[in-house]
């Protein structure tokens, strides 16, 4: 299996789906064009129409467009141009196919005319191919071709009918295409959504066959290394090497854990149940924690001195606990302290997780629990944080919720910022 099939760069993904989409919008009007013109000429045959001038029109048109779109076409399978040249480009397609509609509606009779339909077109090919903005754009662009072909019929011929009858439906069909637009695009943003979720599922598989193993493989051998019975002659500088690596494997196979369960659904019952000691587990995370970030001494623990028994999947727990602890290390700087503190009451246990820090932005406080998030107020003084994957807070907040409980922050400039995690004792 090979990554070479996904494409990291969402600029880069953006601008080959815009291409493509291009691409596809011009070869599907060949066909719309070629029924346009086979149409337009059948229906005046059965109409008795025997006028050589509007089969003419019709397939002055036509020529016309054909003509348009080869230059179109043409144009679409250029490659590494900016994406601003294939906006550009959807944006003369959508105002071709408004402008072929416009003439039709003009050369079947204006208000009589029986093309209405075809401004849709635009509408629905925007919202399908290139999104809800470009959507909206052609709904807006069909409202005023339609308007402008009628206004102009009235024009070149008057007396036909009243300026006040174009209004009517020039408001009709203006709110049908805009509602067309919301329907379509609500779609395809629903479409792509499932797609994304689809492939990001794709490649967590490939990453679990890829990375999962050889990081295991390395921890493995690390632990063989520190059992060893020469470890103990090592050079103080060799081990601390190995701790080094020892460290960084495990903050490796964390990113690794925390991308294959980002997938967990929220409403997935918990498996491996068992009783477990949340103030044991809290201890070992807040140690582990601060030995890897080199801070040891901002740690603060305020824990009972007694056994809290929590029924869950201790592991999954683990990981949110850790993920919570590692940020707020990894998010405040050197001498600030971290404070870990947990109370007992009745069926419930709450968690606190709390560091004196700055806080965290209002901006940072909306997205931090969304996957990819990355808050813009991370220490840049830590290379670390540069590795930040932006899945961990998303990952505790999906494993708290299916144990039934709550995952809360708040953070303010003078008070730093508290993660407060509330856990039933009991999975009901």
């Amino acid at each position: 299996m090979s990554l070479s099939q996904y494409i990291l760069d969402a600029r880069e993904q953006y601008r080959l789906e815009i291409r493509e989409r291009n691409t596809w919008l011009a070869r599907l009007r060949w066909y719309y064009l070629l029924v346009l013109a086979a149409v337009s000429i059948l229906a005046s045959f059965l109409a008795h129409d025997n006028l050589i001038q509007t089969r003419m029109a019709v397939l002055t048109t036509v020529s016309v467009g054909l003509v348009i779109n080869l230059v179109i076409w043409s144009l679409t399978k250029l490659k590494n141009r900016h994406v601003r040249y294939y906006q550009v480009i959807a944006v003369v397609q959508l105002c071709l196919d408004v402008s072929l509609a416009a003439i039709v509606i003009y050369t079947s009779g204006g208000l009589t005319g029986r093309g209405t339909a075809l401004f849709a077109i635009p509408v629905v090919g925007a919202g399908l191919l290139f999104g809800q903005g470009f959507a909206y754009f052609a709904a807006a662009l069909s409202s005023i071709g339609y308007g402008l072909s009628l206004a102009l019929y009235r024009h070149t011929h008057p007396g036909v009918y009243q300026l006040h009858r174009i209004t009517l439906p020039v408001v009709f069909y203006s709110a049908v295409f805009f509602i067309i637009a919301i329907i379509v695009s609500s779609y395809s943003s629903r479409n792509a959504s499932n797609e994304r979720e689809k492939s990001y599922k794709e490649l967590l598989a490939l990453l679990r066959h890829q990375l999962y193993h050889p990081s295991s493989v390395i921890a493995a051998i690390i632990d063989m290394l520190e059992h060893g019975k020469h470890y103990a002659d090592w050079p103080s500088g060799d081990k601390a090497y190995l701790q080094q690596l020892k460290h960084q494997n495990q903050r490796l196979h964390n990113m690794i854990e925390n991308l294959l369960k980002s997938v967990t659904s929220q409403n997935d019952e918990v498996t491996n149940k068992k009783v477990f000691d949340m103030v044991k587990l809290l201890n070992e995370e807040s140690v582990a924690c601060a030995t890897g970030a080199k801070r040891v001494e901002d740690l603060e623990t305020q824990l009972p001195h007694k056994v809290i028994e929590v029924e869950g999947d201790a592991e999954l727990l683990r990981t949110a606990v850790d993920n919570i602890i590692e940020n707020a290390f990894n998010y405040t700087e050197r001498g600030t302290p971290v404070i870990i503190s947990a109370t007992e009451e009745n069926y419930k246990v709450t968690i606190s997780v709390h560091d004196k820090g700055k806080g965290i932005s209002a901006d940072d406080q909306r997205e931090i629990f969304k996957m990819f998030s990355k808050m813009s107020s991370r220490i840049s003084g830590d290379p670390e944080n540069l590795y930040d994957s932006g899945l961990g807070l998303y990952v505790s907040k999906l494993i708290i919720e299916r144990h039934r409980g709550t995952l809360e922050l708040s953070s303010s400039a003078d008070y730093g910022t508290n993660v407060t995690i509330t856990l039933y004792k009991r999975l009901i």
